[in-house]
């Protein structure tokens, strides 16, 4: 009996507590919203592009634009602009675009902004709505939709 005295008062003690079962709360949290930001890059090559990407930016609001201007071909000039839905739209001629200089990026690089994301790829830019994957390819000029 002095071998069960010990566990009965284990026992005991957990029989005696506040008479609720355990239970596993899962908690999830959610990721925080988008900081407000704007960063302008360039990228290098034949297919060379600046893009200058805006998330709730005091005076540009939210927008990925990107440029691809080849040097003395002003008329194949090509612009692209997103909205954060990933709808865009693309304007050729040097009237649509305006340049840009930006901070080096090379091949491989990723810049997010808020809810836009581009890619520096060997053979142009990719930009999309990273929770969609809805945006545009960007290859010299031209710009091919992504979804």
């Amino acid at each position: 009996m002095r071998k069960l005295a010990p566990l009965l008062l284990v026992l005991g003690l957990c029989a005696c507590g506040s008479g609720t079962s355990a239970t596993t709360t899962q908690t999830t949290t959610a990721s925080p919203p988008p900081k407000p930001g704007h960063v302008t890059f360039t990228t290098s090559g034949p297919y060379a592009a600046t893009c200058d990407i805006a998330y709730k930016s005091p005076g540009l609001g939210s927008r990925a634009y990107c440029v691809h201007y080849p040097p003395g071909e002003q008329r194949n000039a090509i612009a692209v602009v997103m909205k954060p839905s990933g709808a865009f739209r693309s304007c050729t001629g040097a009237k649509c675009v305006h340049k840009l200089y930006g901070s080096r990026k090379k091949v491989g690089a990723t810049v997010t902004v808020g809810p836009f994301q581009c890619n520096v790829l060997a053979n142009g830019v990719l930009c999309d709505v990273a929770s969609s994957g809805k945006g545009f390819f960007l290859k010299g000029s031209r710009v091919q939709q992504v979804s």
